[in-house]
């Protein structure tokens, strides 16, 4: 089934960006705080002039956006512009913080934003039936309520106890995407 979802043609047999409360899974602040990268704190580094301004700030800094599943891309020769606009041809979930790139990582079972109330699940080996998300994210499953709409979620492990009415499963690659 296709349907328009505020603009974006979604098929229901075609897993979309999903979006999560952060406390839903159990375990995601695990995962994310452990392994995470700051991009905020990235990005404001990148403009500190000096190690005392860094040292200033790293003394104070609170937790800003952060994203799991990504690895820097060195680009080390090409310009930052070049390099941006090679990563955006060839990466499109590529993520730029000050002067570093970010590509998906593909050893690792999700790609993740995490903002402080909502963590968007970028591309993941696992995937659920959910229903679409209010029209602040357009096109994207909402994986805290269950419809009939295929969206990337998160490890089971990561929901700890609760998966509740979640039926997680194994996204398969071999050329046509599906479900095991």
């Amino acid at each position: 089934m296709k349907r328009n979802h505020y603009g974006i043609i979604v098929d229901s047999e075609k897993p979309v960006i999903s979006v999560v409360t952060n406390h839903q899974p159990e375990y995601l602040c695990n995962d994310i705080y452990e392994y995470g990268i700051d991009i905020d704190l990235v990005e404001y580094l990148a403009s500190c002039e000096s190690d005392e301004d860094i040292e200033t700030v790293m003394d104070t800094w609170e937790q800003g956006t952060l994203i799991y599943g990504f690895r820097e891309w060195l680009h080390e020769g090409t310009g930052l512009a070049v390099a941006i606009k090679l990563v955006e041809e060839h990466q499109p979930y590529a993520i730029v913080a000050g002067k570093k790139i970010f590509v998906p990582d593909h050893s690792c079972e999700y790609q993740a934003i995490v903002g402080e109330v909502y963590t968007q699940v970028l591309r993941s080996e696992w995937v659920q039936r959910v229903d679409l998300c209010l029209p602040r994210y357009p096109g994207q499953g909402d994986l805290d309520t269950p419809g009939d709409f295929l969206a990337y979620t998160l490890p089971k492990e990561i929901w700890g106890n609760r998966l509740e009415w979640r039926e997680i499963s194994r996204l398969v690659r071999s050329g046509e995407e599906g479900v095991e």
